[in-house]
């Protein structure tokens, strides 16, 4: 088989071109600034970028604030009820009463842990708003004093006098 013969070498300069012609342009053109597109994006994502730090950094702070202020609302919760327990615990109960109707009172004052059928010892009565509540205590199995606070009046039933220790 006979041999093909090779391409042309390509050429390297454009043709009728000059190497003093060839440097000249090159000189023009590093004086050409060309347009600089991407560098006011980038300075937006940065912006962007520095915004959004400066958010979750507020966030952060908002929501610590927030903690902090349920903690100190809470120990003072626990501190009124402490008081409240304290004030009441020593005071003879003037009768029992059981419990008629379920109330599940909260806050500072509200009786925890009442159940259908559990016997109260009443230590005051007409407390509360408008006077429609007794202060009691809830003892448990033991006999010891399991909670004390409001429970209203309407949703027991006065038993008797209270049992002796």
């Amino acid at each position: 088989t006979p041999r093909q013969p090779l391409p042309p070498m390509p050429r390297v300069m454009p043709p009728k071109t000059s190497i003093a012609a060839t440097v000249e342009s090159a000189t023009t053109a590093a004086a050409i600034k060309p347009k600089k597109r991407g560098g006011v994006l980038i300075t937006t994502g940065w912006i962007i970028l520095g915004l959004l730090a400066v958010d979750q950094v507020l966030q952060y702070m908002d929501r610590a604030e927030a903690k902090k202020a349920v903690t100190e609302l809470q120990q003072a919760e626990d501190e009124a009820r402490r008081e409240f327990f304290e004030q009441h615990k020593d005071k003879p109960a003037i009768h029992e009463c059981i419990v008629k109707f379920e109330y599940k009172m909260s806050g500072t004052r509200g009786l925890k842990g009442v159940s259908l059928n559990d016997r109260l010892e009443v230590v005051e009565e007409g407390v509360g708003p408008n006077g429609t509540y007794a202060t009691c205590r809830r003892r448990d199995a033991a006999g010891n004093i399991a909670s004390i606070g409001w429970y209203p009046l309407s949703f027991m039933e006065k038993v008797h006098k209270p049992r002796q220790k």
